[in-house]
């Protein structure tokens, strides 16, 4: 059967490459969609994930660090340096700020490096972000290509001239991009007077983390306390919210297409042997065996669709990110690995009805005239 199925298959070569093509973009549409999410999703939780510290304490009732300003008393270490448990207490500044540069509208988020370099850039590219002065930034390398930046250029932001300083990567999050300043500039800009955004809170070694969260809220109740994954996880919460019904419904209508094209095609290759079908079914194959070849013929159209597309997807994507800097894609192994089952249920599910005009072929008709 497999071999009849190949023959088949293979005879009709174009009726093959617009089957195969059908599946690809279907595949190329899903897997590069999907990139795109996760890939916002991943630089949406980069920069807090690669903060070091255990807890996050906010602000009672901020919903994330992007949309919502946290504003905390910025006198409140010693109240938690006298939680058993708390080995460090560290202030975090960071706020989105908008400004025009060269005619363009810009969007940062401005992060306070302070002392103990716990807030410094995701990943240096160039220059270094120790030793940062007022009047001296750090900005993404995705601005400094859009904006034709380098080390020791400068730029007015809202009334204040910036130095170039550095250049660093994981900061570009499409809508905005981060940038560094010093602490006490970043306080400056935001005109916070006496409050901070955030804690960062490290653990002493073997600490009850549940522990440490409940003193802490018991103690100081205008605030509440997250873990380092609760922070993260609420970070993204807007992607995932905002971005993953849209997601849905675009991958929906890819399995779709995918799902049409095998169908149609395969439909219509039955179609055209009819008559060999039913002399296989005279001479004694039944339903069942005529069947297999169906769906043979339908899985490799999808197998084959599926490495095309997946292959495309790599080429676009990279090419994408290469032309339009603020471009982000994450192709994951394990995205891949549901897109290919995806794709072998699209071809079972688009051979079901050729399945189904085989069993109704009577070999008595092929006789006939």
């Amino acid at each position: 059967m497999f071999f009849i199925a190949i023959k088949n298959l293979f005879q009709e070569k174009t009726k093959l490459a617009i089957s195969v093509g059908g599946v690809a973009f279907a595949v190329l549409l899903i897997i590069i969609i999907n990139g795109v999410y996760q890939g916002f999703n991943e630089k949406m939780g980069a920069y807090p994930k690669s903060i070091p510290a255990d807890l996050w304490v906010e602000q009672k009732g901020v919903g994330d660090m992007y949309h919502t300003l946290s504003f905390l008393p910025d006198n409140l270490e010693w109240q938690f340096l006298n939680i058993d448990g708390v080995q460090s207490a560290d202030k975090y500044l960071g706020k989105q700020v908008m400004f025009d540069l060269k005619g363009k509208d810009q969007t940062l988020f401005i992060v306070g490096i302070d002392n103990s370099g716990a807030t410094k850039p995701y990943k240096m590219v160039e220059g270094s972000w120790q030793n940062l002065q007022n009047g001296q930034i750090i900005i993404d390398k995705t601005m400094a290509k859009e904006a034709k930046l380098n080390i020791g250029d400068t730029f007015d932001m809202n009334g204040q001239t910036l130095e170039v300083r550095g250049i660093a990567s994981g900061g570009n999050v499409i809508s905005f991009k981060y940038a560094y300043v010093t602490y006490d500039q970043a306080k400056n800009m935001f005109n916070l007077g006496d409050k901070v955004n955030f804690y960062l809170l490290k653990l002493k070694s073997g600490s009850d983390v549940s522990q440490v969260k409940s003193d802490i809220e018991s103690n100081i109740p205008e605030v509440k306390v997250l873990t380092k994954d609760q922070f993260v996880d609420t970070s993204r919460k807007v992607v995932t919210e905002s971005f993953l019904p849209i997601i849905a419904v675009l991958v929906a209508i890819g399995l779709l297409v995918g799902t049409a094209v095998i169908g149609l095609t395969t439909y219509s290759a039955t179609i055209e042997k009819s008559r060999e079908y039913g002399v296989m079914k005279a001479i004694g194959l039944s339903n069942s065996q005529l069947s297999k070849t169906v769906i043979i013929q339908s899985l490799v159209s999808g197998i084959i669709g599926y490495i095309v597309g997946a292959i495309l997807a790599y080429v676009i994507g990279f090419l994408s990110e290469s032309i339009v800097s603020s471009f982000v894609t994450q192709i994951r192994p394990i995205d891949l690995l549901w897109v290919f089952g995806a794709t072998i249920l699209m071809s079972l599910i688009g051979a079901y009805i050729p399945m189904k005009r085989i069993s109704s072929i009577d070999p008595a008709e092929v006789f006939k005239s």
